[in-house]
């Protein structure tokens, strides 16, 4: 049982864990490099978040997430997970733990600082610091022994203000047996599952009833806005190829990154040898593209010579044809708010540099058809079919909360289901976290449910959806889990609970203390930002 604990624990600690990933991450490797010569994107009580200061963060970040995942965070998943979004909130949450921090007294010394980072072993030769290594492997991150020095002064000053906040998570033993027994306890449920096909035959389908859905669901049957650019690339590997890397470069970056098994060796073989100086060129490259492209933005700005401009430089003018913003054609679907982006385009606008998968891109609007809604005779199949089914399913649903009204004033789900002539089904005894019934297709869903029925109340409030079914449960009967056990897992239950606890409070007072600054106008949004 202490194998499944620790099993299903870990999709909790995993999101926190991840969650903290972005943090420490743009803590100790985001840069404050170029911040002169950069777009300003936030200021935060007159501290900056710059274009290339997030550019960076955001690679790296997903590099790091690779790492931590071994590979598996393919590019689907990357954009689900919103990193740019996370990227600049983490930046601003940066500026207000350190800030805060150092306000309550918890900041480092130089003298402190130096002792620190003469002691970190990547700055060491055969033991001892060595200002020359140092200095080179900061040159290849783009960062200057000051900004090395104040990132690690924020990062530590923020950490102690983390690890203040965190010790006021406390975890009684109550709490850690409510927590074991919600988790750990068997249960076995009666239920009842209503269909939505079931009542399809009650429907009544008139063109009236389908006219009047049509207009409340206008938006469901939109035929979308149509679209046509052209866009110039700018990619890193165009630029990088260019690049002279020096044999000291590689060697910095292997000992830098070199893993468990390149650990005793003092030199790359010939195979990473060609992938680490692919990186370091697409790293420099990287920062051609963005220079690249934010002079060819501004001179077709100015000028209105997008092809001429293009024809002159040898760039390639890309030519998409019609597409709608739900089927955005590569690249320009890698680019944050590519809906955004383009719906504000009007014929020959032009964009912003914008950010895409190892380089950027410059996007011309060519020409843009607007969206409408069909008529009733056009689209009428399709408006029948999502009605009756929308009806269906309000009737299902009604069907279920008569049945739970019933079960509140005494009835059980047995006497119902007779009454009513459904079929009562049984899941059998099983263990809350682990898999659920076959039937039940939201495992989360019915955790969450079956966790908080008990004797007294052995009815769930709502019916739960499984599968396009409406479910009405029942506890039939609940056998508690072993007391021995949960002396055996007290004290991991404990820290589970109180990582999850203090992560939450962590979480509300950055939240909470960035609302407040914004609502006081401390933190303001600049216009670059929403380009992204």
């Amino acid at each position: 049982m202490l194998e499944l604990m620790r099993k299903h624990a870990r999709n909790w600690i995993m999101k926190i864990l991840l969650g903290t990933i972005i943090v420490v991450f743009i803590f100790y490797f985001g840069s404050t490099t170029w911040r002169h010569r950069a777009n300003i994107l936030v200021t935060i009580e007159g501290k900056t978040i710059t274009l290339t200061e997030y550019q960076k963060a955001y690679r790296d970040l997903i590099e790091l997430y690779r790492q931590q995942t071994g590979g598996q965070l393919n590019d689907e998943m990357l954009k689900s997970l919103n990193l740019k979004q996370q990227v600049i909130e983490q930046l601003i949450f940066q500026e207000i733990l350190a800030n805060r921090g150092k306000k309550l007294g918890l900041g480092i010394s130089d003298e402190e600082i130096i002792k620190l980072i003469t002691s970190y072993p990547i700055f060491q030769r055969d033991g001892v610091f060595s200002q020359q290594l140092y200095q080179q492997m900061l040159r290849h991150q783009g960062l200057t022994p000051e900004d090395f020095e104040l990132l690690q002064k924020k990062s530590i000053t923020a950490a102690r203000l983390k690890d203040l906040i965190q010790e006021a998570a406390l975890i009684t033993d109550e709490e850690a047996y409510n927590f074991f027994r919600s988790r750990n306890d068997l249960i076995n449920l009666t239920y009842i599952r209503i269909s939505p096909e079931k009542f399809k035959n009650y429907v009544n389908v008139s063109d009236e009833n389908l006219e009047k859905f049509l207009k409340e669901h206008a938006s469901e049957f939109r035929v979308p806005d149509q679209f046509q650019v052209k866009y110039l690339l700018f990619m890193a590997r165009d630029y990088g190829e260019k690049i002279k890397v020096s044999e000291d470069e590689i060697l910095e970056t292997f000992k830098r990154t070199k893993g468990k098994s390149s650990r005793d060796k003092d030199k790359p073989t010939p195979s990473e040898r060609i992938a680490i100086e692919r990186e370091i060129r697409i790293s420099k490259g990287m920062k051609m593209a963005y220079a690249e492209a934010k002079k060819a933005h501004d001179t077709i700005y100015q000028q209105e010579n997008f092809e001429s401009y293009a024809s002159s430089r040898g760039i390639r003018v890309e030519t998409t044809s019609s597409f709608t913003l739900q089927d955005v054609p590569k690249p320009l679907r890698e680019i944050n708010n590519v809906s955004n982006i383009l719906a504000k385009l009007q014929k020959d606008d032009i964009s912003g540099v914008l950010s895409i998968k190892d380089g950027f891109c410059i996007v011309k609007m060519v020409a843009r058809k607007p969206g409408y809604i069909p008529s009733l005779s056009e689209i009428k199949g399709k408006v029948r079919e999502k009605f009756v089914h929308s009806e269906a399913r309000q009737l299902a649903q009604k069907e279920a909360e008569k049945i739970i009204n019933e079960m509140k004033n005494g009835k059980s789900l047995v006497q119902i289901g007779k009454a009513r002539g459904f079929s009562i089904e049984e899941t059998g005894f099983f263990i809350i976290l682990a898999a659920p019934p076959a039937s039940f297709g939201n495992s989360l869903e019915l955790s969450r449910v079956a966790s908080s029925l008990s004797p007294k109340k052995p009815y769930a409030e709502e019916p739960l959806l499984s599968r396009g079914d409406y479910i009405v449960l029942e506890l039939k009967d609940r056998k508690p889990a072993d007391e021995r056990t949960f002396q055996e897992q007290k004290q991991i239950l404990k820290s589970i609970l109180k990582m999850v606890k203090s992560n939450e409070m962590i979480s509300s007072w950055l939240q909470h203390t960035k609302e407040r600054l914004e609502k006081e106008g401390r933190i303001k949004y600049h216009p670059e930002l929403k380009e992204l």
